[in-house]
């Protein structure tokens, strides 16, 4: 398994440059570029944290993994697996950056996750979401889960305030 790293200012060996100028998550789309990332992929987050092992991630046989946003019932991109080529995705955006930019501007349907979402819609793929294949409390979403339950997953996941860096407990400050 090798660890890669989408930046705008790479500085290390393991760092990828972004080769679009594209304005916040809709830079992640270029993770969908087969040619620089071919084979099985795991994507996760900056703002998801990992607690404990994961190496079982990376065993999923499923074509498209994303986790079900809690908020829309649609698809989130926080945390993503693949084994097959996404480039359609990207495809798609770079088709009409400026229009589907705007058409995934605002809640519900927002952002890369979106777009990811409707590419694969659009071509009767299936999505499978993690919530569904991993046991339950592996992933957490951290600010819909009584404390109790947190100290049992594997991985926490954001979709609403405060974030990772904005949060006091030892658990995400270990991690982090």
């Amino acid at each position: 398994n090798e660890f890669l790293c989408l930046t705008d200012e790479p500085t290390e060996s393991w760092h990828r440059p972004l080769q679009y100028k594209w304005p916040g998550w809709w830079s992640k789309l270029e993770m969908f570029d087969h040619e620089r990332f071919p084979g099985a992929n795991l994507y996760i987050d900056l703002d998801t944290v990992i607690l404990r092992n994961i190496d079982d991630l990376l065993d999923r046989q499923e074509s498209i993994i994303m986790m079900r946003d809690h908020r829309v019932t649609r698809a989130n991109s926080c945390l993503m697996s693949w084994r097959r080529d996404m480039s359609l995705v990207l495809k798609d955006f770079m088709s009409d950056t400026k229009g589907f930019s705007a058409k995934f501007a605002q809640a519900p349907w927002i952002g890369d996750q979106a777009m990811t979402e409707w590419s694969l819609v659009a071509r009767a793929q299936t999505i499978h979401y993690w919530q569904d294949i991993m046991p339950d409390n592996y992933l957490v979403n951290w600010t819909m889960k009584p404390e109790s339950r947190r100290a049992e997953a594997h991985l926490a996941w954001w979709t609403d305030s405060p974030k990772p860096h904005e949060i006091c407990d030892p658990l995400i400050e270990r991690h982090w």
